[in-house]
């Protein structure tokens, strides 16, 4: 029998060129089992979780998500003190609880902020310290959950954007607080009186009674 070997030559080559062809579709569409070096999986970002229990904006403070140096996760607040003595901000963290419940860190922790303020070239840097025991009256010895620090520059109608610094045992965390007006996000500190521009009749009036019984 004559066998055709250039039949099986021609027949060979058209395998291997489509065996060929095929794998460079299968890699080109990324369906091959090896995928390219260049390929990057995506970086995992730490979002708020689907189910928040409160908003990240409320009437005493503005919130942010943070990972704090210990790896907890919770939020972060920023709220001002408007006070004729001079204005402050304080920075305060919270679990992420329906009813937020204070984490605190040692009083180690360096806490500072850059501050930038809109329609003003100057940066501003703020260094904070543990707020009165009295502002944050659950925190145990050595451990803090609010820091305050002096702002006289600051006023009530500024926009600003502060970028808060937590350092803790070489781990450096960061948030950032965009668009906070101090006027929006004020709050009293309990002890702080009141202060009433009107005269007290009643004490006027003992004044006057006095005035009467000396005559």
């Amino acid at each position: 029998m004559i066998t055709d070997h250039s039949s099986k030559a021609k027949l060979s080559t058209y395998g291997v060129l489509t065996l060929g062809a095929i794998g460079v579709v299968l890699v080109g569409t990324g369906l091959g089992g090896c995928s390219s070096s260049s390929s990057s999986e995506p970086v995992k970002v730490f979002k708020s979780k689907s189910g928040h229990d409160h908003d990240h904006v409320r009437s005493d403070a503005m919130l942010e998500d943070i990972i704090l140096p210990d790896g907890t996760k919770g939020h972060a607040g920023l709220t001002a003190h408007l006070d004729p003595a001079g204005n402050e901000l304080d920075v305060f963290f919270e679990s992420l609880d329906k009813e937020p419940q204070p984490l605190s860190l040692p009083q180690t922790a360096q806490v500072t902020a850059r501050v930038t303020r809109a329609g003003d070239d100057q940066a501003y840097q703020l260094t904070f310290q543990p707020a009165p025991q009295a502002e944050r009256p659950r925190d145990p010895p050595g451990r803090c959950s609010r820091f305050s620090a002096a702002a006289p520059w600051m006023r009530p109608d500024d926009k600003l954007t502060v970028v808060v610094s937590i350092e803790l045992d070489g781990q450096l965390k960061r948030v950032t607080f965009v668009d906070f007006v101090p006027s929006k996000f004020a709050h009293h500190h309990s002890a702080d009186p009141i202060k009433d521009p009107t005269p007290n009749n009643s004490s006027l009036n003992r004044q006057q009674d006095k005035g009467r019984s000396e005559k």
